[in-house]
Formats: C-alpha cells, sequence, structure tokens
C-alpha cells in the first residue's frame, strides 16, 4: 500500500498545502494529495481561489520533489477547468513519472484522456459508475457520508483497478471502522490511502 498525507503532513490548518508540509511527507517516506488551480495564468496550489500573495507554485512543489529525489506518488485534485495544457507542460518540464489527476469534471477528464495525462476516476456513493474507466490508471473511492460499500464489493473493484481510499477522518467521520475492512478486504492487493493520519495508517496496515 501507499499512504498519500492529504495536503501534506501538518499540524495547523494554515499550514496545509505549504512546501515545509510537503517536505515534511516525502521525508517521511509518504506520497501527497494536493490542489491545483490556476491564478494570474500561473497553476498554484490552493484549495480555494487565493486570496493572499503567500503563493506555493506547482513548479516550487516539483523543484522539491526532484531536488528530494522522490519517487512516491504526487495526487493532483484539479480546481480548475482548463488547465490541462498548463499540468501536461509541467509534468514534462519535470519528468514528473509518479503522479496522477483526479476530480476534474468530466468534459475536462476528456480532455486529461486526449492528453495521456494519467488520471483516476472518481466513485462514491453518489457516483456509483467511474467515467471513462478505460483510460483511468486507477479509482478515487470517495466516502462523503458514510462508508457505503460492502466488502465484496471493495474486493472485486481492487482486483480490477488500482484503488486511492479517502480516509474517513476527512469527512469528520471516526476512521477506524473503515480501515479495518480496508485491511480485511486488502489482502494480495495494491491500494492507496489518502488521510489525515499518515503515521497512524502506516503502523495500523503494517502491523
Amino acid at each position: 500500500m501507499e499512504i498519500l498525507c492529504h495536503r501534506g503532513i501538518w499540524k495547523n490548518q494554515e499550514d496545509q498545502n505549504m512546501l515545509k508540509s510537503f517536505k515534511k511527507a516525502f521525508e517521511l517516506g509518504f506520497g501527497i494529495e494536493t490542489d491545483v488551480r490556476d491564478f494570474h495564468s500561473r497553476l498554484v496550489i490552493s484549495h480555494d481561489p487565493p486570496i493572499t500573495n503567500a503563493l506555493v507554485y506547482l513548479d516550487d512543489l516539483f523543484e522539491l520533489y526532484n531536488h528530494l529525489h522522490i519517487e512516491k506518488t504526487i495526487a493532483i485534485n484539479i480546481k480548475s477547468d482548463g488547465i490541462s495544457l498548463a499540468i501536461r507542460d509541467l509534468i514534462e518540464k519535470y519528468n514528473i513519472e509518479n503522479f496522477f489527476t483526479f476530480d476534474m469534471s468530466i468534459p475536462e477528464l476528456l480532455q486529461y484522456k486526449s492528453l495521456a495525462i494519467r488520471y483516476f476516476s472518481r466513485i462514491s456513493e453518489y457516483e456509483r459508475e467511474a467515467a471513462l474507466i478505460d483510460g483511468a490508471i486507477g479509482i478515487w473511492l470517495d466516502v462523503f457520508e458514510s462508508e457505503w460499500y460492502s466488502e465484496e464489493y471493495l474486493m472485486n473493484l481492487m482486483n480490477d483497478k488500482l484503488v486511492c481510499f479517502v480516509s474517513s477522518e476527512l469527512h469528520g467521520r471516526d476512521y477506524r471502522p473503515q480501515w479495518a475492512t480496508i485491511k480485511k478486504c486488502s489482502k494480495g492487493n495494491n491500494f492507496m490511502l489518502c488521510t489525515d493520519k499518515p503515521n497512524r495508517a502506516k503502523k495500523y496496515f503494517n502491523d
């Protein structure tokens, strides 16, 4: 399995999506999930539209990634339409290989597929059928309101595709029942977990 730190490793909300939080995650052997949008014709790392000049650019993250010689995954949550070409250009410029994009609209997803940009397709209790699954390298499995899937469903899904689970605490719920189900169903299957509790997840799933 691979653990993706949700917006890096941080203690305070203001440290989310900051370079120091990504650096700490990489140094501890984790991948990351982060949010990317456009701002004044550049790609910035920000969940919401920026309201400050203290911006972290996607270039900054990729430079850090290469400087540290990281091989872990960068999961790029697409927050703006119309940035597929810019994403592709930066990925090629910095020779980023271990990444995927996700969460774009279906019209945008078509653009990422046509440009051969690696993407995960999302499944949730509201989206039971993954869009453009034929071109996806994995599934982003979300749990907005509840852990809606059965053990049989998970085992079948993981036998077919690489799955990245959204950990339940990201939606304000107790993660422990979900982790127990994942651990039970994941024998022999590779998977990812996006979480705010990476150290706890590492210990739990490696025991």
